[in-house]
């Protein structure tokens, strides 16, 4: 008995020895690969340190290098002009002086060298897309705007290549920011204005003998070869290197091919921001040297160890950082063979090892072998399995043991079998249930109008309708599982700023949320569409939150509406300018000392009512949106200017004295005795005030700019309006052909029947200057009816009767022409009353309507006309007879046939 206890207790103890012994083995080799491996690390750590170090000295070189350019070839030229050694006035040396130094650097980054002044002339030489080079001008010959010409083989400007619009070098950065220092400086970076590209300038001052700056010398030079140049110092090494403003962060060059900026909808840009880029290892290190000052620094980026280097890089303005990232795996190539050879050794030895313990082991295990196996088929399902008990040691009691368990378990599983079948039929009637309801809301909320979202407790997509897949741009079954923010992308309208979540907002706070009215949702696609939404959680029946839901819509078409109304309210429909309300409430704005002298200017549109009555209103509007167009041409952006009446504009000018006045009312008359619409001549008269003390009320400055506008529209107006007569005249003769030979024959009838009356010579004149114009108003008749050929229907013939009413009322609008105006209003009145437009009657019709009506009848009967035969003269003086007395003046109808056609009455 004693020997077997023995013999038991030596078969356990020979598993411990030997799982001890392969434990101290495995122990024993970690240790010593652990110290080696750290040894082998440490090295590895100092060399990517001096590595990285010398990358950012080699960039701080090729930096410079690259800004020495634009630096050489402004401290090489700005002298020249300076002393005059170049004639920025002479046009052919000024251009071959910019084209020769874009020649002699063609291989470098510099894409455009100019020269602003302080007058505002603008002119140098530039590439464009196609890299050619283009001569620019800028000065009074092109009116401000900035044209290029293609380079003739003499150097010399040749065709016109580009007439571009308004630019003015004194408003850009470079031009300020040099002026301001007084040396040489680089600009804050731009964005290239054709290429899509980043573009820095280097801009010297260039002064006169008294030392007054006359203009700023810019070299001109794109950034996106940096790029190219950081690749190829890290490219060896699989590194990473990036440039970024010191005080923005924002990215100036990269060597991952990452666009540096986004170019917007409105086609400005947008620079990234280091923030942004998606690399750990980079946003770390600039952290950690913007609030710890350190310049070294590892990190663990996706997997990978970095060692960064930060260095600052300072230069006439430029205040930058470069930071390089070095990956260790390119040094750990050699590490992990010695490690993989190693660890094939180790291997072997601990096979070797194990095949022993096997062999001495096996004989002791086989019992526990069996009875693995049969548990094993047990687990599986087959409860008909034992374990045959072959020892009486720890093993067999277990085996033992095992036996009873699972006769026990037999019994419970076949009483168990009954109760599942029971409870899996219950369960799947509940499964169809759960499927149709699951449908059935799945149809409601696809039904519905607006976009639904539910998350469960950790804010992940659980449920989305197709409202919500067509707002985000993504698929139910891809949204499902990802979390509400990577689906739910806001951000706040006016500040771009992301929008905190709302679902993950309630689901903090278990209330109820609405998002602002300024938030925007981002779509997959990048879609830009405005929201409104209310988000709730969603709670079971004790109140514990288990999800969240969203509900929101497109508010796209209410925002605009809204934006709309907002802009009506200070908006002139018409022109786009600023309206009366608007007008007011910056004049109180602007009414502050800083701001004096201020100037107001008053703009009255001349004879704007005869254009509305002889063109019609859709004239007159185009004639006052074209005299906007050109004010706004005329001034700055920062002038108000506003229509406050009908015909009436006003121009307000904070720190504008009398004569910057008189000079902006000078350039708008000149724009616009240069204007015509569809031939209509127009003018305004302008008039201004100013105020130079604050003492003075604005409301009495207003009332001396209207005073001094009345005056200039009291002598210049009426020579407008004559000029428009006679236009709207030489207009009604081209539409009809048939109008100006009636007309002038009517003159001349009515010139004799005056002369037979023995009227003055000036009366003459004047009846034979109204017989000329007696349809003038029909310049307000459709062509369609002067030229019709057919007899008139009832509504065209309305529509002619019009013509005296229209006819006086342009013809009053001229002083000379006030006294004809009211003998072409009254020529088609008839002597019994009967006429129009006013049905006079007998001696109340003016003498000199009554001779225009017969005059007018009269050639009328002996002219052809489509519509009806031509009558004989005899024909038309018996017509003449029948109608004295009821349509014509009997008197004046007698001494025209006699006298004038030389008949007999009787």
């Amino acid at each position: 008995m004693i020997k077997k206890k023995i013999q038991d207790k030596d078969v356990s103890l020979r598993l411990i020895f030997s799982t001890t012994f392969f434990g101290l083995l495995i122990m024993t080799i970690l240790g010593v690969g652990y110290i080696v491996f750290s040894n082998w690390m440490a090295s590895v750590n100092e060399t990517i340190i001096e590595m990285a170090e010398d990358k950012n000295k080699d960039i701080v070189s090729m930096v410079n290098n690259y800004l020495l350019v634009p630096e050489r070839i402004n401290e090489n030229n700005y002298k020249l002009i300076e002393n005059k050694i170049v004639d920025i006035n002479n046009e052919r040396e000024r251009e071959m002086f910019f084209v020769g130094v874009l020649m002699s650097n063609n291989s470098e980054p510099l894409y455009s060298f100019s020269y602003g002044t302080e007058s505002g002339e603008y002119y140098g030489a530039r590439r464009n897309e196609n890299y050619d080079i283009e001569i620019m001008k800028n000065n009074a010959d092109t009116e401000g705007h900035s044209w290029y010409y293609k380079v003739t083989n003499k150097m010399t400007s040749g065709d016109i290549a580009v007439k571009a619009g308004k630019f003015d070098a004194r408003t850009r950065e470079w031009y300020k920011a040099a002026k301001e220092s007084g040396k040489f400086i680089f600009s804050p970076i731009y964005k290239h204005f054709i290429m899509n590209d980043l573009t820095i300038s280097a801009a010297i001052p260039v002064y006169d003998n008294e030392g007054e700056v006359n203009g700023v010398l810019g070299a001109h030079i794109i950034l996106s070869r940096i790029d190219d140049f950081l690749k190829d110092i890290t490219g060896d090494i699989n590194a990473l290197a990036i440039i970024i403003d010191k005080n923005t962060g924002e990215l100036v060059a990269n060597s991952f091919d990452l666009n540096n900026f986004e170019i917007l909808k409105d086609g400005n840009i947008k620079r990234k921001n280091i923030i942004e880029i998606h690399n750990k290892a980079l946003i770390e290190a600039y952290n950690n040297y913007s609030i710890n000052n350190k310049d070294s620094y590892q990190v663990v980026s996706e997997g990978e160890n970095f060692y960064t280097r930060t260095t600052e890089y300072s230069k006439n303005g430029l205040e930058w950082l470069i930071i390089t990232a070095v990956p260790q795996n390119i040094f750990m190539a050699a590490i992990y063979r010695n490690m993989k050879s190693t660890f094939i050794f180790t291997i072997l030895v601990i096979i070797i090892t194990l095949v022993v313990l096997l062999k001495i082991t096996n004989r002791y295990l086989k019992p526990m072998t069996n009875l693995k196996t049969v548990t094993e088929k047990f687990a599986q399902g087959d409860l008909s399995q034992r374990v045959v008990i072959a020892t009486k040691d720890e093993v067999g009691d277990i085996s033992n043991s095992f036996n009873k368990m699972a006769d026990i378990i037999s019994i419970l599983v076949n009483d168990l079998e009954k109760k599942v079948e029971e409870r899996t039929v219950e369960l799947e009637y509940t499964n169809t249930a759960l499927k149709e309801n699951s449908e059935r809301l799945r149809i409601t909320l696809n039904s519905v109008g607006e976009g639904f979202i539910s998350t469960d407790k950790f804010g992940k997509i659980v449920m989305m309708n197709n409202v919500a897949e067509s707002l985000t741009g993504w698929l139910e079954k891809e949204a499902i599982g990802k979390t509400f923010e990577e689906i739910f992308n806001i951000i706040n309208e006016n500040t771009r700023e992301k929008c905190d979540s709302p679902v993950i907002k309630v689901l903090n706070t278990g209330d109820t949320s609405e998002i602002e009215n300024d938030t925007i949702l981002i779509s997959k696609e990048g879609r830009e569409i405005y929201i409104e939404d209310s988000a709730a959680p969603i709670k079971d029946e004790n109140g514990n939150i288990f999800g969240g839901v969203i509900i929101f819509r497109d508010a796209t078409e209410k925002r605009e509406k809204q934006t709309r109304i907002k802009y009506l309210s200070y908006h002139d429909s018409l022109t786009g300018l600023y309206n009366r309300r608007f007008y007011e409430e910056e004049l109180q704005r602007l009414d502050i000392e800083r701001n004096l002298p201020i100037s107001l200017v008053m703009v009255d549109l001349n004879g704007l009512k005869l254009t509305n009555d002889a063109f019609g209103h859709k004239t007159g509007d185009e004639i006052i949106k074209k005299t906007a167009n050109i004010i706004k041409k005329v001034c700055r952006a920062d002038e108000i200017i506003a229509r406050i009446g009908g015909d009436e504009l006003i121009i307000l000018l904070p720190k504008t004295d009398s004569k910057d006045a008189e000079n902006i009312i000078q350039r708008i008359d000149d724009y616009i005795k240069a204007e015509k619409y569809d031939k209509v001549i127009f003018s305004a008269s302008m008039g201004y005030a100013v105020k130079t003390d604050m003492s003075q009320n604005m409301d009495k400055v207003f009332k001396e700019a209207e005073d001094f506008m009345y005056r200039r529209k009291l002598s210049e107006s009426s020579s407008i309006r004559s000029k428009n007569i006679d236009l709207i005249m030489n207009s009604l003769f081209e539409k009809s052909n048939r109008e100006m030979l009636h007309s002038i024959r009517v003159s001349n009838l009515c010139e004799s029947i005056a002369k037979n009356l023995n009227f003055t010579k000036d009366s003459i004149n004047q009846i034979r200057i109204a017989g000329l114009m007696h349809d003038i108003g029909k310049i307000g008749i459709e062509d369609s009816i002067l030229n019709k050929k057919s007899r008139l229907n009832d509504e065209e013939w309305n529509a002619i009767k019009r013509h005296p009413e229209i006819g006086y009322r342009i013809l009053s609008s001229a002083n000379e022409f006030s006294e004809i105006a009211d003998f072409i209003l009254a020529h088609h009145e008839k002597f019994d009353g009967t006429g129009y437009p006013k049905k006079l009657k007998g001696k109340n019709i003016p003498i000199e309507a009554r001779i225009i009506s017969i005059a007018d009848a009269y050639d009328a009967m002996i002219s052809e006309r489509t519509y009806k035969n031509e009558l004989s003269v005899d024909q038309a003086i018996l017509e003449i007879k029948r109608s004295s007395g009821t349509q014509f003046d009997t008197s004046i109808a007698k001494i025209f046939v006699e006298k004038v056609l030389g008949k007999k009455w009787d």
